[in-house]
């Protein structure tokens, strides 16, 4: 296995690119683009997989960093910690956020929900489950929960904890209970014929993922390029991948995602080449740096955006005001997410952590 001390900047990068694409995929749904600014734009249509993306590269990134390494209940239980105090801060915080808009929109404005019977009960289930991870399993509900793409965060929390026990209990053949795991989780979507999804069992497609990007992390060592073309040849796989998921109206052709973004890792892990240099460059990294805010932050400002502009009575179907409004929506995002990473995950992961370690 590789030196786990490294740090693999391009994928830093990676994460800000794919935080964006996400942002232009909520952007592009009928609610907000009423203009159809993005009507017709196959790879906006399919920038969901980019959560498909931050799956693999966790899985790749969580090995590289602690395989062999959970070998005791302490080693486990400082493992969870760490991932507890990575993602809670901002979950909590927005999910909190977006509790408080709800429930103005809901008793102060004209605004519908689109659920028949909605309500408290229902507000209270959507915040139960994102701030207790289970809202990518019907444990509670099949509700994606508050902050919509808060299923994500539980579903990456259930990987870390399915990793981590098979790390500490599986001392030999830990390749292949990787492969059983991917198996599994592929098989589980295939004969439910269903990929998408979210509330419901995003945990499993999240498992996919990030177990093949454990694979990745295993099977680098036999994969050496330092060639710019393989590069390229990924991003044209990747967009030609996107079509093809657009005009099948199928979603089990999503299938597809977790080998090509597995292919990706692979390849970009090797940090040689054109793309490599430009996401090592300081506005990559940056995005990369705060895509964690980006990624929770953006779903509340373009809500909230709406709701003012519905508000005032701007034209939402003008195209104009459509491409204005995504200016300033992806400049808030960012603002916000800046202040967000430096006053919400750094301080609140740092003292989640200390609390947890202090009374465990």
């Amino acid at each position: 296995m590789s030196n786990t001390t490294a740090r693999y900047y391009v994928l830093d990068g990676l994460r800000g690119v794919s935080a964006l694409m996400v942002v232009f995929y909520h952007f592009g749904i009928d609610i907000f683009d009423q203009a159809g600014l993005f009507e017709n734009n196959f790879i906006v249509h399919t920038s969901y997989a980019f959560v498909d993306f931050f799956f693999v590269l966790s899985g790749f990134v969580i090995a590289h960093t602690y395989w062999s390494k959970l070998n005791t209940l302490s080693d486990f239980k400082l493992y969870m910690i760490k991932r507890l105090a990575r993602l809670y801060p901002l979950l909590l915080l927005t999910v909190l956020v977006f509790v408080f808009f709800k429930l103005y929109a809901f008793y102060f404005t004209d605004y519908g929900f689109n659920t028949p019977n909605y309500g408290l009960k229902q507000i209270v289930i959507e915040t139960i489950e994102p701030l207790t991870f289970l809202n990518s399993v019907p444990l509670i509900s099949t509700d994606a929960g508050m902050n919509p793409p808060s299923w994500s965060i539980s579903a990456e929390m259930i990987s870390y904890l399915i990793f981590g026990l098979f790390m500490l209990f599986v001392k030999r053949h830990q390749s292949l209970i990787i492969f059983i795991w991917v198996g599994f989780s592929f098989s589980f979507l295939w004969v439910h014929d269903k990929y998408l999804y979210t509330g419901e069992w995003g945990a499993i497609r999240a498992s996919l993922n990030f177990g093949m990007g454990v694979l990745a992390y295993i099977f680098r060592s036999h994969f050496q390029t330092k060639k710019s073309f393989f590069e390229y040849a990924f991003l044209a796989l990747l967009i030609a991948t996107f079509y093809f998921i657009d005009r099948s109206r199928n979603e089990m052709t999503n299938l597809i995602l977790p080998f090509i973004f597995t292919f990706g890792v692979l390849i970009f892990s090797q940090e040689r080449g054109d793309l490599s240099n430009l996401l090592q460059s300081k506005v990559a990294q940056f995005l990369g740096k705060i895509s964690y805010s980006i990624y929770l932050n953006h779903f509340i400002v373009l809500w909230v955006f709406y709701q003012l502009m519905t508000m005032v009575g701007w034209d939402r179907h003008s195209y104009g005001l459509s491409v204005l409004s995504l200016v300033i929506i992806f400049a808030l995002t960012i603002l916000i997410s800046s202040f967000t990473y430096e006053w919400v995950e750094l301080p609140g992961g740092r003292k989640i952590k200390s609390w947890l370690i202090r009374n465990s």
